[in-house]
């Protein structure tokens, strides 16, 4: 085996097709590839124990680790490189998302913590890779007994590899390359919109919209390529019926996600598509258990809501601990049980989850169960950003940057209205004794009376410092 690309073969088709597609996403979308080397590492995990004959107890990928550690099968150093691929990977499935809110300026400075974060990925999918890379080999020296005779050779990547990828999508009938086709264009909509997030001119978002409009069409072509609907010759077969019992819940899925987050497709559409979600919860689907749950929730079904956050938090999907922390900390569904939330929430946070990150910036800041620390929420809030949390962004935003300003807002005006009344006072005792009448003549010996002229400038000039500040902090 000349290459990790031979290598990965090695270890079948499943493993060396995701391993390849995080090669794939390395330039355009780091996330996605981080996502992709989690996967592979999941899949050695359990080869690597199929192949000792041992049967993993948990469908926790930090769990099988430690369990083929306390085994014995793995050694400490492939065990921590097994686990920071996976909290690496943890961290890119979040992504970065497109939304803008608040002020033009403020929202520029939180666009630059996403900037920074989206140059490290760079180099963190290329360290994943590099981890990867040590992982395949260490396992391949488990299941074969010896290790390879050499390190294998690192392939370069083609330059926008991806562009070849789409084309061979658009002329193929395949359901995986259409899939890939959809997070291609997913990935360039959002490139697009964090490189110019304040373009809202029509050109722009017709553009940034049929990038959108290209992945759901991608999506939604895999899968109902992947159900074969249209090799049923069958006369007495219901469409719909076919399609839900045979398509690929991924493909299903993100069609599903990129419709509902996406205004433009209309209410008729997101409707429409309402029957997906609850179809796939079903499934036991994870990413759509967790979402279908957070439906009932808010509905107000709570024993089925529960139901459904258990069984995605069996399989430690990230998003269910901070779910689970709402749902025994609001007290809607149940009494509020604080030592249950913090618990789940600890867990969020240990797997990296960005929503439960996010979650605990915002009890430091709002002083709940932890003392107050404004310093440590916003260190918190930040990392949530970076990790792709739209809830972070918006907290951020309106809780602690809008207030900082209006506080800033307020010593300004206060400190110039100050000024101004030190001025007049100056400019009255260098001219007359005692207060100026208003049919006196003016202190500033313009020869108009008082009221004519200054005591109305000192007003003005007060309730335009007013105006300049508000228009400064307007937000």
């Amino acid at each position: 085996m000349e290459t990790d690309v031979d290598l990965s073969l090695y270890f079948g088709e499943v493993i060396a097709e995701e391993y390849s597609a995080g090669l794939n996403y390395l330039q355009l979308d780091p996330a996605s590839s981080l996502v992709k080397f989690r996967i592979v590492t999941e899949l050695l995990c359990m080869r690597i124990a199929s192949s000792k004959n041992i049967l993993l107890e948990s469908d926790a990928l930090n769990e099988r680790i430690n369990e083929l550690y306390d085994c014995q099968i793995i050694h400490v150093s492939f065990k921590d490189n097994l686990h920071r691929v996976r909290i690496e990977g943890n961290q890119g499935a979040h992504g970065i998302r497109s939304e803008r809110y608040g002020n033009e300026d403020d929202q520029d400075y939180v666009d630059r913590i996403k900037t920074e974060y989206r140059k490290g990925l760079d180099a963190r999918a290329i360290s994943s890779r590099r981890r990867t890379i040590e992982n395949l080999e260490d396992a391949y020296a488990i299941i074969n007994g010896s290790p390879l005779n050499r390190s294998v050779k690192i392939v370069e990547i083609e330059d926008r590899l991806w562009e070849k990828d789409l084309v061979e999508a658009l002329m193929s009938t395949c359901p995986k390359k259409k899939l890939r086709a959809g997070k291609i264009y997913e990935s360039l909509a959002v490139n697009k919109r964090i490189s110019d997030p304040f373009n809202m001119n029509y050109e722009f978002d017709a553009d940034y919209n049929s990038i959108i409009k290209h992945a759901a069409v991608s999506y939604e072509a895999s899968y109902k390529l992947g159900s074969g609907v249209g090799r049923n010759t069958s006369k007495k077969f219901n469409e719909m019926d076919f399609i839900k019992e045979n398509s690929d819940s991924e493909s299903l899925y993100l069609y599903w996600r990129i419709v509902n987050q996406s205004s433009f497709f209309g209410e008729e559409k997101t409707k429409e598509c309402g029957w997906i979600i609850k179809h796939l919860a079903l499934k036991e689907y994870v990413p759509a258990q967790c979402d279908y749950g957070k439906t009932l929730y808010d509905k107000g079904e709570y024993e089925q809501a529960l139901s459904f956050y258990m069984s995605a938090l069996f399989k430690s999907s990230d998003n269910v601990f901070v779910y689970l922390f709402d749902y025994y900390h609001q007290g809607f569904a149940c009494k509020k049980d604080e030592e249950k939330a913090l618990h789940y929430l600890s867990k969020g946070i240990e797997l990296g989850c960005a929503a439960s990150i996010s979650q605990l910036g915002k009890l430091y800041h709002q002083g709940l169960y932890f003392e107050k620390d404004e310093l440590k929420a916003e260190d918190l809030l930040i990392e949530a950003i970076q990790l792709g949390s739209v809830d972070a962004e918006r907290y951020y935003l309106s809780n602690v940057i809008k207030p900082f300003k209006n506080e800033v807002k307020e010593i300004l005006v206060s400190s110039m209205e100050m000024a101004i009344d030190n001025i007049s006072a100056l400019m009255m005792n260098s001219s007359s004794k005692g207060k100026t009448g208003s049919n006196k003549p003016c202190p500033c010996k313009s020869g108009k009376k008082y009221k004519k002229c200054c005591k109305d400038k000192v007003y003005l000039m007060k309730r335009r410092c007013a105006e300049l500040a508000e228009e400064h902090f307007s937000s």
